[in-house]
């Protein structure tokens, strides 16, 4: 008896290939989609974990900013550096209103400067001009620049220890001896003409003394690297580049700074960014803006540029109202009551 063999026709086989295929296709989609999307998601989470890392940095400096500094004779706040400074080894910065001309390519942006002085505090004991003494016991080292403040700070001026060996105190005032100490005038700080001439005794001492700068460098590919240089005698900065301080975050295409002074008669805050001194010991509030880019997405000019609000002038990718380009952006801002900075608001 003759046997039936079951099988496929070849319409059958056609259709049910072309199913595959198909099925196939959709599946290689969704997981080129997948990709894309986690892609994109993982480049957001980047971008706000760089910028959320670089704030955190930047406001911890702010709270800082003038700690065993003092202010100038004339009310002064000198924590803040702004307009054009010069630190140690030459380097120059520019803080406060600073133009943005990222559509050109170039990287211009605010640099932050900020002084502070936060390290182990001493009374003065006895101080002649060339040499004097402080009480025994600080982790002072010969070779460190501090801070040498009167005893009302009024004056202040940064000093560089030469020596710095114990030894019976002139005047006894301190209860575990003392240290005396020779010293190199520094040019890094001095609150007034007069502080060089003026009698720390009963002042304190406070070591630590470091001018810190945050600031962007051009980096790769159009894209700019936010910086910390903390500055001291040892670490001098020779030139504003990538030489000067430490990477915080790539792709960081702006930093921007502004200075706000309470008015308490108005009972508002007003702009002081571009002014001049900051005085009469005003509640201090500093605002921070970061743009950070993201990886370059796969579709071009899909992006707009990005406005900046503290300086709605200038735009990040392009000029403002200018053509879209491939990268995504992240923007971040902050503000700052400055802890030693006059007198705080207290509810």
């Amino acid at each position: 008896m003759r046997r039936t063999q079951a099988g496929f026709t070849l319409a059958e086989m056609m259709v049910s290939t072309a199913i595959g295929l198909f099925t196939l296709a959709v599946a290689v989609q969704m997981a080129s989609d997948h990709t894309m999307i986690l892609g994109q998601t993982s480049s957001r989470v980047d971008m706000t974990q760089s910028a959320r890392t670089a704030i955190d940095l930047i406001t911890e400096d702010l709270r800082h900013a003038g700690l065993g500094i003092g202010y100038r004779p004339d009310g002064e706040f000198g924590g803040l550096i702004r307009g054009a400074f010069t630190v140690q080894g030459g380097a120059q910065f520019f803080a406060g209103g600073v133009t943005q001309t990222l559509s050109t390519g170039s990287i211009g942006t605010d640099d932050l400067g900020i002084r502070i002085a936060n390290g182990d505090l001493r009374t003065i004991a006895d101080f002649s001009g060339t040499q004097g003494q402080i009480c025994a016991g600080s982790s002072m080292a010969v070779g460190d620049t501090v801070v040498m403040l009167s005893q009302e700070a009024l004056h202040a001026q940064t000093i560089q220890l030469l020596t710095l060996n114990n030894a019976a105190c002139v005047n006894g005032q301190c209860r575990d001896g003392c240290s005396t100490f020779t010293y190199l005038v520094d040019g890094s700080y001095a609150s007034d003409t007069d502080a060089a001439t003026a009698n720390y005794v009963g002042g304190t001492m406070v070591g630590d003394y470091a001018e810190i700068v945050w600031f962007v460098t051009p980096g790769l590919d159009a894209g700019g690297e936010l910086r910390r240089a903390e500055i001291r005698q040892a670490t001098p900065c020779a030139a504003r580049d990538e030489q000067c301080g430490g990477l915080v975050a790539d792709d960081v295409e702006t930093l921007q700074i502004a200075v706000w002074q309470w008015d308490e008669d108005l009972g508002q805050w007003f702009d002081g960014t571009a002014g001049g001194a900051i005085t009469d010991r005003r509640r201090l509030r500093v605002d921070v803006e970061l743009v950070v880019r993201g990886r370059e997405d796969d579709v071009e000019g899909t992006h707009q540029p990005v406005t900046l609000q503290l300086d709605p002038t200038g735009c990040v990718g392009g000029a403002c109202g200018g053509a879209a380009d491939d990268h995504r952006r992240f923007v971040m801002r902050t503000s700052i009551e400055l802890r030693n900075g006059g007198r705080m608001l207290i509810r």
